[in-house]
């Protein structure tokens, strides 16, 4: 995509953060506000198949454990490139 809008010097990194939530409402509630491409889907579906879905997350979620704190990594890509042409601080 970034070579497609003509950027140059392309680099990429994986980024891994911990996700920390305080119970399985806590990391839910983001999909229930349609946040995201993940929430807008979940906000798509039909009652009943959010309803099984729900059920079906809290249940991964709780993994025969009591409900309570849970910590879950997350990976994102990140990347740069350089537009041609421009002049770039610390670069001579």
């Amino acid at each position: 995509m970034l070579r497609g809008a003509g950027l140059t010097d392309i680099s990429e990194t994986m980024l891994t953060i911990r996700m920390e939530f305080a119970d399985f409402e806590d990391y839910w509630r983001p999909l229930l506000t349609a946040q995201g491409n993940l929430g807008q889907f979940v906000e798509g579906l039909a009652p009943s198949i959010r309803a099984r879905v729900i059920e079906a997350v809290r249940a991964a979620y709780l993994s025969g454990r009591t409900d309570g704190p849970r910590s879950f990594a997350s990976v994102a890509w990140a990347a740069r490139g350089v537009v041609p042409g421009r002049i770039h601080r610390g670069v001579h």
